[in-house]
């Protein structure tokens, strides 16, 4: 059998680096591989850049497939136009909706908050993603705001306009037969519990996780427990 590839795929205001932490504490149980997403202008486009990735590193050998927050939507894109067969599907704090009429007037407004002061507005981003109760939470908020800014204000307004347009994948979740294990934060405010309770409601082989001490940035809050489970995900194959 061929080594795996475990197929990371960051969400909004993300470089790769969000993965730093979760990397340190996997085994060397499959290759990696962290597809950039941030130039594409649509969730479409997102999975067409994570596939050339995929093909890059082979797509004939088992793959797991693990988005986070907008990661997710376009791991669903990804199922949806390329239909990879995956061995394993992570979903991490994100959701199988389309964006509500609210959420796309909020997205509008997001725009205009980042053209009038980005830092500020990366700082209440991470204000809100964030748990209070996270020993480290300063730590993890400035680690946003440096990759943010590595990101720049013109790939964030993309992402934010191509997160507004996002397919609902509900209708997708049922068709997927790989196992599937869905988590998010407990405090997670950003994408909450009921959307992860949601998609593994949908998905025929589902395991639903709760991560502790945790909002909306698994990777950089709880890395070693991001890492627990795209392990348990490898050996429920």
């Amino acid at each position: 059998m061929s080594r795996p590839l475990m197929v990371l795929i960051p969400g909004m205001l993300n470089t790769a680096a969000v993965w730093d932490g979760v990397r340190a504490c996997l085994g060397d149980g499959a290759d990696v591989c962290i597809p950039d997403v941030a130039g594409s202008p649509s969730v479409s486009d997102m999975a067409q850049s994570a596939w050339a990735a995929i093909g890059e590193q082979g797509t004939d050998r088992p793959l797991l497939l693990c988005g986070f927050s907008m990661g997710g939507y376009v791991a669903l894109e990804l199922l949806r136009r390329f239909d990879p067969e995956p061995a394993g599907l992570v979903l991490l704090a994100t959701s199988a909706r389309g964006e509500t009429e609210e959420g796309a007037a909020a997205r509008l407004k997001a725009i205009a908050a980042m053209e009038k002061d980005y830092g500020r507005f990366v700082g209440n981003v991470a204000d809100f993603s964030t748990s209070p109760a996270h020993p480290r939470r300063e730590q993890v908020k400035s680690r946003l705001a440096d990759m943010a800014q590595e990101l720049g204000i013109q790939a964030a307004i993309q992402q934010t306009r191509a997160v507004r347009e996002r397919r609902d994948a509900r209708d997708l979740l049922p068709q997927v037969r790989c196992p599937a294990l869905v988590a998010c934060g407990r405090d997670d405010r950003v994408t909450p519990m009921p959307l992860s309770e949601e998609m593994a409601g949908l998905l025929p082989r589902a395991r639903l996780r709760g991560i502790e001490t945790a909002g909306h940035l698994v990777p950089l809050e709880q890395p070693a427990a991001v890492a627990g489970l795209l392990t348990e995900a490898l050996q429920g194959w």
